[in-house]
């Protein structure tokens, strides 16, 4: 798989200080992570390109964005949103 991918994190307030956890990507079938993102906070991903070849099956998928934001230290909620996906074969 090819993959050329871009990632944020936004805190939701920008008054007072408050040490973020570690960062972690969270792409769909690519890392799978435990980790929720700070409450209060947003994260995004955006996977500008990825090409998969499986066999003679090949897809294309363009700007796969996913979205979090941080409910609360252990949940978060998650929407993940391809823009643009073609299987040939």
């Amino acid at each position: 798989m090819i993959s050329i991918a871009s990632g944020l994190l936004v805190p939701a307030t920008l008054h007072g200080f408050t040490p973020l956890r570690t960062l972690s990507t969270d792409r769909p079938d690519t890392t799978e992570s435990p980790r929720s993102v700070d409450a209060g906070h947003f994260q995004y991903e955006l996977e500008i390109a990825a090409l998969e070849c499986d066999g003679s099956n090949r897809t294309l998928s363009l700007g796969e964005i996913n979205l979090k934001a941080g409910l609360n230290d252990f949940t978060d909620l998650q929407l993940v949103l391809p823009l643009y996906r073609h299987t040939h074969g």
